[in-house]
């Protein structure tokens, strides 16, 4: 077999280790252009990766969102 018709190994074909660090979860968020560089200039106004930011944010906003009481449609808060 030649290295045409040969499998590929898996992982990075460079033979790169990957870079995930225990504990971390991997996730990706596809968005148009214009709102990534948004997105970007908000992190750089703030003085912090975008990754760092976007994290921060995400996290603000589901502690918010968590903390909201839900409502019945009667209109009395349930649990």
């Amino acid at each position: 077999m030649n290295h045409r018709t040969a499998p590929k190994k898996a992982g990075h074909g460079t033979g790169q280790v990957s870079l995930r660090t225990e504990g971390y979860i991997v996730q990706s968020i596809r968005m148009n252009v214009d709102d990534n560089n948004d997105v970007r200039m908000a992190a750089d106004k703030a003085g912090m990766s975008i990754n760092s930011w976007v994290v921060a944010t995400l996290r603000e906003a589901a502690t918010v969102a968590l903390k909201k009481k839900r409502t019945t449609k009667n209109g009395k808060a349930s649990s």
